[in-house]
């Protein structure tokens, strides 16, 4: 099923990325639809991004809108491309452990990833992506982390990343957009902390999904004291 405002999640994302956190379009990687099958995102992640880092220097950010699936038989967890075949999941999805030490070879200072999925094997309106595909409760490890990770992902554990119709976004990232600009009166020169981001995010999407009949608890892992807007 197709992941409601995926594409316009992304679009907005890259904008703020380069309004808010100074980043250059040229050190900016866009993939989408058509253009984000599995062997777009490997090679993306084999060639591109080292090509992009200085050793110990380089703080990435990656920003992921889309489907998850968990597989209970070996405890694993995958991202979903464009060109996915649900019944050759560890064949045609990616899996997420092995990718994470992938990038953790590459030799960045940090790395930053920001989830609007979830693992619960629901889209974003909560239907169910696979028929009879049972949820899997995969907790988010920080031990399990690479060292220099910090991971804050749109829901916790079974819950299911939403889209809204009225945001036009997932509520996750729209709130991530909103928290980035500043949305309670953005000064000129400001700090903004992965744990402050966070927390507004987490309470934002929380009370927004509460108020429409909702569970959406978002889950962060990492450094909390790490700059992302400075």
């Amino acid at each position: 099923p197709h992941a409601n405002y995926a594409i316009n999640d992304a679009l907005q994302f890259k904008d703020h990325a380069v309004r808010y956190l100074g980043i250059k379009p040229e050190n900016i990687k866009l993939l989408t639809d058509s253009n984000a099958q599995r062997a777009d995102l490997l090679l993306a992640f084999k060639y591109w991004l080292p090509a992009h880092i200085n050793s110990g220097k380089t703080d990435v950010i990656i920003y992921f809108s889309g489907h998850g699936l968990s597989q209970e038989q070996v405890k694993q967890r995958y991202f979903l491309p464009f060109d996915v075949n649900t019944d050759l999941l560890e064949e045609t999805a990616i899996n997420q452990k092995n990718l994470f030490k992938q990038i953790s070879q590459a030799g960045a200072k940090s790395v930053v990833v920001f989830l609007d999925t979830c693992f619960s094997g629901s889209n974003r309106g909560g239907q169910t992506l696979v028929k009879n595909q049972r949820a899997v409760n995969l907790k988010q490890n920080a031990d399990a982390l690479p060292a220099g990770f910090s991971v804050l992902s749109a829901a916790s554990n079974q819950q299911v990343a939403y889209g809204d119709d009225s945001l036009q976004h997932g509520i996750f990232t729209f709130f991530l957009l909103k928290g980035i600009s500043a949305e309670q009166g953005a000064q000129q020169s400001r700090q903004l902390n992965l744990g402050q981001l966070a927390d507004y995010v987490t309470q934002k999407t929380r009370q927004f999904a509460l108020n429409n009949n909702r569970q959406q608890d978002p889950k962060f892992s990492g450094d909390q004291q790490q700059l992302v807007v400075h």
